[in-house]
């Protein structure tokens, strides 16, 4: 019983010290409201900013493409269904393909190794075609394959 009120005091003292001993308090740092609503809305006027400088370089590619099917060469060498030869020829050039009117099977176009631009190309392709037209129209950017 002895030796248990000698170990009951010695842990009684050693709570006194320990209590007594100052605690490092460590404040949290959270950040005020307004600061939170700052930080996400200059987030986003970059990525505007951003985008809006993406946007702009398409733009600027796109009209490069399409400014040069007057003259920049392809090699063609086909033999087929002419829609997917005119969709290739507006998707490289950064034109949209339409069709128009009543759709029916066309005749098969063959380019045997021909190197033309794409101008030349839309014209030989339409020379194949009885039953429809094909018109390029550089104002809406747009090629449009019109059946009879």
């Amino acid at each position: 019983m002895k030796h248990n009120k000698k170990l009951l005091s010695v842990l009684a003292i050693g709570l006194m010290i320990s209590g007594c001993a100052s605690r490092d308090v460590t404040q949290l740092n959270v950040a005020s409201p307004l600061s939170i609503i700052s930080e996400a809305s200059q987030e986003a006027l970059i990525a505007q900013q951003n985008l809006k400088n993406s946007t702009a370089i398409q733009m600027q590619t796109a009209q490069k493409k399409q400014g040069s099917i007057n003259h920049d060469l392809l090699n063609i060498d086909y033999i087929g269904d002419p829609i997917p030869l005119i969709k290739s020829i507006s998707s490289q050039y950064g034109y949209r393909f339409v069709e128009a009117g009543p759709t029916h099977e066309l005749p098969i176009v063959n380019f045997n190794k021909k190197r033309v631009t794409g101008v030349e190309a839309l014209r030989n392709i339409s020379a194949y075609l009885n039953t429809a037209s094909i018109t390029l129209d550089h104002q809406n950017k747009s090629i449009l394959l019109t059946y009879n």
